[in-house]
């Protein structure tokens, strides 16, 4: 995945190369056409409206700004299942998914002083078989759905 450099060419990217119409991310947004796509333009001074920025990740579907913001903050985001039917198998990937975050906070706050003690060791290996736990359930509950 490439990163842009700076959040205006992100932004940019979020609203001119989404599969929505300009038009209807701006609605979305609250804001004219023409005022979003001035916001975006590398050259313009004009801000986007940090209140707006919720309504614009939900109205596009070009990820690019949240990627410059992910990478700007050293993360990573993992998209979460939906899970309006609260189906056995969407619960344990989501769970999954959980785990993993909780297994890379445990190791990044081990390894801050550069040192890694046996307790801290200890620590990331049970977050791990969390993770590897409910990797289990999940792979479970997806045999358990199988329609013959």
């Amino acid at each position: 995945m490439k990163v842009l450099e700076s959040q205006k060419a992100a932004l940019y990217e979020t609203v001119h190369r989404s599969t929505l119409p300009l038009k209807a991310i701006a609605d979305r947004v609250g804001l004219a056409p023409s005022t979003l796509s001035h916001m975006a333009d590398e050259n313009s001074p004009d801000s986007f409206p940090f209140k707006r920025l919720p309504a614009l990740i939900a109205a596009a579907d070009n990820r690019a700004l949240l990627d410059y913001y992910e990478h700007i903050a050293h993360r990573v985001a993992i998209p979460l299942p939906v899970v309006p039917d609260g189906s056995a198998a969407q619960v344990e990937l989501l769970a999954a998914a959980e785990a993993i975050g909780e297994t890379i906070r445990i190791d990044r706050d081990s390894r801050a002083d550069l040192k890694l003690t046996l307790k801290e060791r200890a620590a990331c290996v049970a977050a791990a078989r969390r993770v590897m736990e409910a990797a289990q359930r999940y792979i479970a509950s997806l045999d358990d759905e199988v329609t013959p």
